[in-house]
């Protein structure tokens, strides 16, 4: 089975834009249970953090509250995502950038990177690609967040 274009994968995310909104305004609890512990986990002194695939910019927007003091980055493949974010989601320490994560892509390294519901969506033979990027934006002491659905969630979700 082939792999589908970047083109493809921008186009699934692009239409997906309503579903990402009403998962914040209707406060998806899984979600929240997700939020609640990257809280908890964010450490106190943390400079720059990245949020991969942050969709309409929802927990980038949250965490740039909750740290004043640092800067977040939110990026994502979907440009229409990061139109959304960019109207709906502003912070003075927030920015958003259409991106796909790869060696090179960005010039910058983060002390803490978060994927919400992203890693299960990268192909495993991508994966390798991801791991080199986040190698390289990564600080020396940084940390990286991941959650993602239950088998039995996604389960669910197939049914």
């Amino acid at each position: 089975m082939s792999q589908p274009s970047i083109s493809t994968v921008k186009a699934y995310y692009d239409e997906r834009i309503e579903g990402k909104i009403r998962d914040f305004t209707h406060a998806n609890p899984r979600i929240e249970k997700a939020f609640a512990e990257l809280r908890n986990w964010l450490p106190e002194n943390v400079g720059k953090i990245l949020e991969i695939g942050c969709g309409v910019g929802a927990t980038s927007w949250r965490v740039a509250r909750i740290k004043p003091g640092c800067t977040v980055l939110g990026v994502d493949v979907s440009a229409r995502s990061i139109e959304v974010a960019q109207t709906c989601f502003r912070e003075p320490n927030l920015a958003y950038r259409e991106l796909l994560l790869e060696k090179g892509a960005l010039g910058d390294r983060f002390d803490y990177v978060i994927m919400m519901d992203v890693y299960e969506h990268i192909a495993a033979e991508d994966r390798r690609t991801l791991h080199e990027a986040l190698a390289e934006v990564l600080s020396s002491k940084g940390r990286i967040f991941l959650s993602f659905p239950t088998p039995r969630h996604l389960q669910l979700l197939r049914s």
